[in-house]
């Protein structure tokens, strides 16, 4: 194929002279309107701007100059500076999709709300920080659909001393077990008081900013960290001191102080007002990115708050069955690890084998170690839970930001771990109990699954918010149909 400007030679597959660089079929680009147009015509053909005129009296400078260029993997100035500007327009016009928010109340009934939303959120704090002191658990009975307490129960700062009071004298393995339960219950203890403390003290940092007006930031995020610190804590607290044995359908069982439960509902109770006021002040809004935010939100506050609950309930369960009868066992840190000092006595006291011995202490390191892992994991799952739900219940129907985002799914891929090291305590203690003992694994897999769950919130939130980026970034392009300017030399 012959050039039309220098007449030379180039493949039949080529589109631009290899000597001059001119286009092969006789059109060029329109500098203007960046379309193609006659190279031999002195008139642009579709939008009739001057090709000779010079540069700067062209209405728009090189609008598609980068379009036929080939990449050398580079890009200059200029293109930087027109990627950016894109992604600026696709934003403005994703927020221009997106619908304003429309207040419910306003006027003086606003400001009403806005004050009790304000004195609510204060309110969940203060019952975090106070009723964290309160946990504590109880023996329960029940028997036929009927509850009974009674009995001595133990509180948060039974870690603190008495624990350590009620171990074994010597320094055998018994000995050993009892430390291990007691000092893994102390870390639990130090963690719920300490992480419910530094929340209540951020609580307090916003509340003398807000009422020195410092800032224009809600009450409401740091609130919801120190009542879901409180719950993380009533959590943890219960992984240690759990503890039911249930035989022909009487349970016996440890369940949570009374105090425990009022702290909880009361702090609910505030913290969903103060939600909702702050809702119908702030206004709701029917776009689809609402609907969708608020909707994760609340699901993964919903599936986070039933995995805490699920961690609490157990750190060890087996079902032993024996001449037709099933007994179902389950077991906290502190209990476990307390009936492994009893079974450690009872070896002792029976002369073992060395084999039987071996097999007890390898039991024992492997559930030193899964329990340890169990621990950390849901320590972890506390700490991003707190994090992530009061971020969602402060921006409640806003957009997530990535740091929220990564929290949901940390957490969740650390209930997910707690409860795989669940089924590996209670599998190792159910082995080496013998036969007819099996792990109960019911409560570990339901807790994988709204890890699962948790993460899948996030994910899904992800996904269609990429969606709707990529929408307003293809509703941002350019048209080919949009009129150009007059040019003035025309």
């Amino acid at each position: 194929m012959k050039c039309f400007n220098c007449e030379t030679e180039n493949p039949e597959s080529a589109v631009f002279c290899k000597k001059c660089g001119r286009r092969l079929d006789g059109f060029a680009v329109c500098s203007a309107c960046g379309k193609l147009t006659p190279q031999d015509g002195e008139f642009c053909i579709n939008c009739g701007s001057n090709r000779n005129a010079p540069v700067h009296l062209m209405p728009v400078r090189f609008p598609a100059a980068a379009e036929n260029r080939p990449s050398s993997g580079f890009r200059s100035r200029e293109e930087r500076a027109g990627t950016r500007a894109k992604a600026a327009a696709a934003g403005e016009v994703a927020a221009a999709e997106e619908k304003p928010r429309k207040a419910l109340v306003k006027g003086k009934g606003a400001a009403i709300m806005d004050r009790i939303s304000f004195f609510c959120g204060c309110a969940a704090a203060l019952f975090g920080i106070i009723f964290v002191f309160l946990i504590g658990c109880v023996p329960v009975v029940e028997a036929g659909g009927v509850s009974a307490g009674g009995g001595v129960g133990f509180n948060l700062f039974y870690f603190f001393g008495d624990a350590f009071n009620a171990i074994p004298a010597g320094d055998g393995m018994a000995n050993q077990a009892a430390t291990t339960g007691a000092i893994l219950g102390l870390v639990c203890s130090v963690i719920a008081l300490a992480g419910t403390a530094l929340c209540f003290v951020f609580t307090v940092v916003r509340l003398v900013k807000i009422l020195t007006k410092k800032t224009e930031k809600s009450i409401l995020a740091p609130a919801a960290a120190t009542y879901f610190a409180f719950i993380c804590g009533a959590a943890l607290f219960m992984l240690c001191m759990a503890q039911k044995a249930e035989l022909s359908g009487v349970a016996t069982k440890m369940s949570l102080s009374g105090g425990a439960v009022a702290g909880i509902v009361l702090g609910a109770i505030a913290l969903a007002a103060a939600l909702v006021l702050s809702s119908l002040v702030k206004g709701i809004s029917s776009g689809r990115s609402f609907i969708l935010s608020a909707s994760c939100s609340l699901l993964y506050a919903i599936f986070a708050c039933v995995a805490a609950g699920l961690i609490g309930s157990c750190a060890v369960a087996v079902t032993a069955s024996a001449m037709g009868i099933s007994t179902n066992a389950t077991y906290g840190i502190n209990s476990f690890f307390g009936a492994l000092s009893t079974a450690a006595t009872t070896l002792l006291a029976s002369d073992p084998t060395p084999e039987a011995w071996n097999e007890f202490l390898t039991m024992y390191d492997m559930s030193v170690v899964s329990v340890v892992i169990l621990l950390v994991a849901a320590v972890a799952f506390c700490a991003f839970f707190v994090m992530s739900v009061s971020a969602c219940f402060s921006s409640m129907g806003e957009k997530l930001g990535k740091r929220t985002l990564l929290g949901m799914v940390f957490a969740g891929i650390c209930a997910a771990v707690a409860g795989v090291m669940m089924c590996i305590a209670s599998s190792g203690y159910a082995n080496w109990l013998g036969s007819g003992t099996a792990a109960n694994l019911a409560v570990p897999i339901v807790i994988i699954v709204f890890g699962v769950l948790m993460c899948a919130c996030a994910v899904v939130y992800k996904l269609f918010a990429k969606k709707t980026e990529n929408k307003a970034e293809d509703s941002a392009e350019p048209t080919e149909t949009e009129e150009p300017a007059e040019n003035e030399n025309a």
